[in-house]
């Protein structure tokens, strides 16, 4: 039994439910994170964010592949 101020535990429940975690799972692994036991555990929606950051990192000018660029003979020269 851990006695916390009710905003921040009004916060953890929000965490740990929008996470999907019971409040005992989620302090768990917040505390196995903290000890350098778990890795960092990233919601959906944070895999999602990281991954649309990564795309647009990319040049938005850059040209599109041509025709033989994606042929099945370049792509597997060894095959054939």
């Amino acid at each position: 039994m851990l006695n916390v101020n009710p905003e921040i535990e009004a916060n953890l429940i929000a965490i740990a439910r929008r996470r999907g975690l019971s409040m005992d799972a989620f302090l768990e692994e917040m505390v196995a994170q903290e000890l350098g036991m778990a890795g960092p555990v990233e919601s959906g929606e944070d895999k999602a964010r990281a991954f649309m950051e990564w795309a647009d990192s990319f040049p938005d000018d850059a040209p599109p592949l041509s025709d033989e660029a994606i042929s099945r003979d370049n792509l597997y020269p060894d095959r054939w």
